[in-house]
């Protein structure tokens, strides 16, 4: 929805492609901003960015955008082709639970909620029960099954991997910091969500020292499991071209005859496909997949 003096025909719906990094480039034209100028964006760096100005001096015009990119996918559905959140990776499940508690612990790790899915806002809770009152609590992450660790007395705690911080709803959670249990025992922590930069499983545990004693103890441990992520690519006459990276599935669908994207092109097998769905798909693959390398290279270059 846009409004303000620039708008030439109120009430008009655009039926173009356009995606939010357009606004970048549109806010700049609007404030007489020329991103041509090397002074002001250099050259040197791609600009994936559309004004949309033109749009609202002509609604009608074609789309300046052969096709979309998304980072996230959720089904259409049938009260207006609304994203439904429920229907993508938003079950309620709890995290399966690998034991290798301390055989005196009386601490238990859960981890319920909405899978921990790459770049989504599901978000799952992490709640700690049976601890003694503000007790001292250490949340260890690893990408191995657990192994004897010599900071924690020796006990069998998860062997570390390459972050050392989780994210949550409120921020990062440095895991070299203590948590405090509450005065009944409990500790919750809201909102883990995946921090990586790609999907990555782990395992998750708690050591606990007991206030009065100040002797350790370990949580039973949960193996965190990530959801697949899942990338989508529209052109401009309706077809659709979904991939979940994590595990090399892909789903085609044409919009125009399959609204809610119930029909997936691809169920029989490319060979099935009409000349016209095989061209928009081999488009979309390639397309895909030039976005995805450049992205890679992107991080390499970040890191």
């Amino acid at each position: 929805l846009i409004a303000g003096p620039g708008v030439s025909l109120p009430g008009t719906e655009c039926m173009a492609l356009v995606s939010a990094v357009d606004i970048f480039a549109t806010v700049a034209e609007l404030a007489n901003v020329e991103l041509d100028d090397p002074s002001v964006y250099p050259h040197d760096r791609e600009l994936d960015s559309i004004s949309l100005v033109p749009y609202l001096n002509d609604p009608g015009i074609a789309s300046m955008r052969r096709i979309n990119y998304a980072e996230r996918f959720f089904e259409n559905t049938k009260q207006g082709a609304q994203p439904d959140l429920s229907q993508y990776n938003r079950q309620h499940v709890c995290q399966e639970d690998v034991g290798y508690a301390s055989t005196d612990s009386s601490a238990r790790l859960i981890v319920c909620g909405g899978p921990p899915v790459h770049n989504t806002g599901n978000q799952s809770n992490i709640w700690l029960e049976g601890l003694a009152s503000n007790a001292e609590v250490f949340l260890l992450a690893g990408g191995f099954k657990p192994s004897a660790n010599p900071l924690f007395d020796g006990l069998v705690t998860v062997s570390t991997i390459s972050f050392n911080s989780l994210q949550l709803s409120s921020g990062k959670s440095n895991l070299n910091l203590p948590m405090i249990s509450d005065g009944f025992g409990s500790l919750l922590i809201p909102g883990l969500i995946h921090q990586k930069n790609s999907p990555q499983d782990f395992y998750l545990q708690a050591a606990v020292q007991d206030p009065i004693s100040l002797e350790w103890s370990l949580s039973n441990a949960l193996f965190v499991n990530q959801s697949d992520n899942a990338k989508a690519l529209r052109t401009t006459d309706g077809f659709k071209l979904v991939s979940y990276v994590s595990s090399g599935q892909e789903e085609l669908y044409f919009l125009p005859d399959d609204l809610d994207e119930q029909a997936d092109l691809l169920a029989t097998g490319v060979a099935g496909l009409t000349l016209d769905q095989s061209f928009a798909y081999e488009r979309l693959r390639k397309a895909l997949g030039e976005l995805l390398a450049s992205e890679n290279a992107d991080l390499a270059e970040q890191h």
